[in-house]
């Protein structure tokens, strides 16, 4: 009997020669998990994003990349020159086909629970937070667009940064999001 004992003891210690696939968090068991607390602001964050982002661009660009338009912009001879027009036109609708692809993917990842949405996150708060530095750099690097600027860039800035100080660290040391995007 006492020789069955042993071998069960025996076959209930680690096997150190293999290596698990799943590790024992502690947390996970005790700690919170799912799509509740302050991941319910983030999923309103990211679809509210989302939708804006789908109303607002198709009537943006419509208008700029219209032919008049855009030669007023980046015609040398129009009033409304500056070399800065194109670049930014261009950078923005870059980074804007980059965010909605990042979001679209982030969003479908962060309801599959995948292990990958708080590193996701983290590159979409920090690169909306840097490209909207880079977009306040060049329209305040042309006059006539710092002009027609009436105080959404720097709200969007400022709410950029806002976003990244808060979920950057809230992606990286929350218990929450640690026991949730698991698979």
């Amino acid at each position: 009997m006492q020789g069955k004992c042993f071998e069960v003891q025996i076959n209930l210690l680690p096997n150190h020669s293999k290596k698990s696939q799943h590790t024992f968090n502690p947390d996970r068991l005790l700690g919170v998990s799912g799509l509740g607390g302050w991941l319910i602001v983030v999923q309103f964050g990211l679809l509210t994003s989302l939708v804006g982002l789908f109303i607002q661009m198709p009537e943006f660009y419509a208008s700029v990349f219209d032919s008049e338009y855009w030669r007023a912009l980046t015609s040398k001879s129009s009033e409304l020159y500056h070399p800065l027009w194109g670049i930014t036109i261009v950078f923005e609708t870059l980074y804007n086909t980059f965010f909605i692809g990042l979001l679209i993917w982030s969003i479908f990842m962060f309801y599959r629970k995948k292990s990958i949405v708080p590193r996701l996150l983290v590159i979409l708060y920090s690169s909306q937070f840097i490209s909207t530095i880079i977009d306040f750099v060049l329209i305040y690097q042309n006059p006539i667009a710092a002009q027609m600027d009436d105080g959404l860039l720097f709200m969007h800035l400022f709410r950029s940064a806002v976003s990244f100080a808060i979920w950057v660290p809230y992606f990286l040391k929350s218990k929450r999001v640690r026991n949730t995007f698991v698979r």
